[in-house]
C-alpha cells in the first residue's frame, strides 16, 4: 500500500462567507491534500488555533482588522502552532509590525482582493515554512550611537533594512558633517547602491541604539522576490527619498 500524503490543517478566519468560500475554491485548485477549517471572527479563530494543530492560518482582516492583528499578536508572542505561518489578508499597518516573522517567510500580507495567483503563491511558501531548507540569506547587525554603518565611496556589499533604532545619513563638504535625513524603521538603507550600481553616496551613522538586518547585496533581487513585503517596503524607502529631494530642490 503507498503511503498517503499526509494532509496539511488549514484554518480560515473571515466574518464573509462569500470570502470563505473563495478561499476553500483556490485551496482545493492548489493544493487538494488540505483540511479546511472555519472561524467567523477572530475570538473563536484563536481558541481553534490553541486548540489544535494547524499548518497554516488564514485571517481576513477586511471588517476587523485590529481584531485579526491581535490575534497575530498572542500567536506570536505566547509562540501557539509554532510551525505555522500566517496569511494575513489586507494591507500591513503604516508601522512596521512582524517584521521578523516577515523575514523568515512566517508571516505573508497580500491584497484584500485575493488574486488567485498571488494567494497560490502564498500559500505555497506558507505550506514549506516548516519543511524548507535554504540557508538564512540575511543577518542580524548591531549599532550603537555614533558607529559608522556606511562610509562615502565604499564599494556596496550589503543593503540593509533598519529593524529598531534611528540613523542619520551626511556627506563630509569641506571637513564639515552635512546632514542628508535621518532613517527610521522599516526604511532601507543603501538601496541606492543596490539600484545603480555605484559606491555609496553618503555616511550612514547611527543616532541611538539600532539593530539592522544585513543582506549580501547579490543575494537581493532573489529576496525581493520571495519576499513581496520587502518589495512593497523599498518602494516606501524610495518614495520618501524622492519627497525629501523634492523638498529641498523647493526651498532652493
Amino acid at each position: 500500500m503507498q503511503n498517503e500524503t499526509k494532509k496539511k490543517n488549514l484554518l480560515i478566519i473571515s466574518s464573509n462567507h462569500e470570502r470563505q468560500s473563495v478561499l476553500s475554491d483556490f485551496i482545493s485548485t492548489h493544493n487538494k491534500h488540505s483540511i479546511v477549517l472555519n472561524a467567523p471572527d477572530a475570538r473563536i479563530g484563536l481558541s481553534k488555533i490553541q486548540n489544535s494543530q494547524i499548518d497554516v492560518i488564514i485571517a481576513d482582516s477586511e471588517n476587523n482588522k485590529v481584531d485579526i492583528l491581535k490575534v497575530v499578536e498572542t500567536i506570536l508572542q505566547e509562540n501557539v502552532n509554532p510551525n505555522s505561518a500566517i496569511i494575513i489578508i489586507g494591507h500591513p499597518p503604516a508601522e512596521v509590525q512582524f517584521l521578523d516573522e516577515i523575514v523568515s517567510g512566517k508571516v505573508y500580507f497580500i491584497d484584500d482582493k485575493i488574486i488567485e495567483t498571488e494567494f497560490a503563491y502564498c500559500l505555497d511558501k506558507a505550506l514549506g515554512f516548516n519543511t524548507h531548507s535554504e540557508p538564512t540569506a540575511y543577518f542580524l547587525r548591531t549599532l550603537f550611537p555614533g558607529d559608522i554603518l556606511i562610509k562615502e565611496g565604499d564599494v556596496a556589499e550589503y543593503v540593509y533594512i533598519l529593524k529598531h533604532g534611528e540613523l542619520r545619513a551626511f556627506n563630509m563638504i569641506n571637513g564639515q558633517k552635512v546632514i542628508i535625513g535621518n532613517i527610521g524603521v522599516g526604511e532601507f538603507v543603501g538601496e541606492m547602491s543596490y539600484i545603480n550600481k555605484e559606491p555609496r553616496s553618503a555616511f550612514i551613522e547611527a543616532v541611538i541604539e539600532s539593530e539592522l538586518i544585513e543582506v549580501p547585496i547579490g543575494l537581493f533581487d532573489k529576496i525581493l522576490f520571495k519576499r513581496p513585503a520587502w518589495a512593497k517596503a523599498l518602494m516606501n524607502t524610495l518614495s520618501k527619498r524622492l519627497r525629501s529631494a523634492n523638498k529641498l530642490i523647493t526651498k532652493s
